[in-house]
């Protein structure tokens, strides 16, 4: 499925980092049951929210001071997937790809660690979103908005089922939105917005989600 910002597209949208009513959006879109690894967990929120709905949860959170929060709620949480022996029902990721630098190899670990039938959520920046375009038109070169300093990867819808595809998931939907609500909105310009809402309208949002599993 493909979308531009309907309702229930927008629900994906959730920050880990603080509690959100679209947990339970998210939950359900994606039917999640059995166990779940959420993958640059933050402080647990989103596995906490599971845990209570009677999912078996694991993070993976690279930022130790995080992770020492998620433990202190009695999840299990390490800085690293690798070395974990599990395999899982679901695999959600927010914000973490675009931080891989060998992303073929991280996608065949985390299908690895998928279940036959399992499902993994990915949510990232849209390398092809209409605020990018812009900014290259004008600059020259696509000089990033304020969040992306240290991303070592860009993705697109093409490049990143193909990726999936290649570690051997398969893209069962995939689609952009603007979210102009999160991060840090006071310090992104009026014409950054702007660009980013009018992204979402004509299927070129920033943010990019992609919901995939493993046959």
């Amino acid at each position: 499925m493909t979308g531009t910002g309907s309702e229930q597209e927008k629900v994906i949208h959730f920050d880990k980092h603080k509690p959100a009513s679209s947990y339970e959006g998210l939950f359900n879109r994606l039917g999640v049951r059995g166990s779940l690894l959420d993958i640059g967990c933050g402080n647990g929120e989103w596995l906490e929210y599971c845990k209570g709905r009677g999912i078996k949860v694991y993070g993976v959170e690279v930022l130790e001071d995080f992770c020492s929060q998620v433990l202190k709620k009695g999840i299990e949480c390490r800085t690293s997937i690798d070395g974990i022996n599990n395999t899982f029902d679901f695999i959600t990721m927010n914000s973490v790809i675009q931080y891989v630098d060998d992303v073929d190899g991280f996608l065949s670990k985390v299908s690895s660690l998928l279940n036959k039938n399992g499902t993994v959520y990915i949510e990232t920046q849209n390398d092809n979103s209409l605020i990018y375009a812009v900014i290259k038109a004008f600059k020259g070169h696509i000089v990033r908005p304020h969040w992306l300093p240290y991303q070592r990867s860009a993705h697109t819808k093409t490049s990143l089922k193909s990726a999936l595809t290649k570690a051997g998931l398969k893209p069962v939907k995939t689609w952009t939105y603007g979210f102009t609500k999160g991060g840090n909105p006071k310090n992104l310009k009026l014409a950054y917005r702007s660009l980013i809402a009018l992204g979402a309208l004509i299927g070129r949002g920033h943010l990019l989600f992609c919901i995939a599993q493993k046959p």
